[in-house]
């Protein structure tokens, strides 16, 4: 897993969570590129993880692109606090989806 400093781009197999269209500066951001062992196995997580839409959208912006076999997330949040709660909640639930693979295989 790498961190970088810009976002990725808009593209297809990409889903955004939390969009905000008032304006509103999501100041915080971090920036995720997690590599999986196989293309297959990248798909299953990113449609996995894109049941679940942010909570709170007008703190949160989440966008998730899958380039298989990575997977590409960018968070950005009004606080930092927030950009760590949702940044720790999804890779927790990230690492449920691939132990739950690797349980299978």
């Amino acid at each position: 897993m790498s961190a970088a400093s810009t976002s990725p781009a808009q593209g297809e197999g990409e889903a955004k969570a939390g969009a905000n269209d008032s304006g509103e500066e999501f100041p915080f951001k971090q920036v995720l590129e997690i590599k999986l062992p196989s293309v297959e196995d990248a798909d299953t997580v990113f449609r996995v993880m894109n049941v679940d839409k942010e909570v709170r959208p007008d703190r949160i912006q989440r966008t998730i692109r899958l380039d298989a076999p990575t997977i590409h997330l960018a968070f950005a949040a009004t606080e930092i606090r927030h950009l760590r709660v949702a940044v720790s909640s999804f890779l927790q639930s990230m690492s449920l989806v691939v132990d739950t693979i690797v349980a299978f295989k």
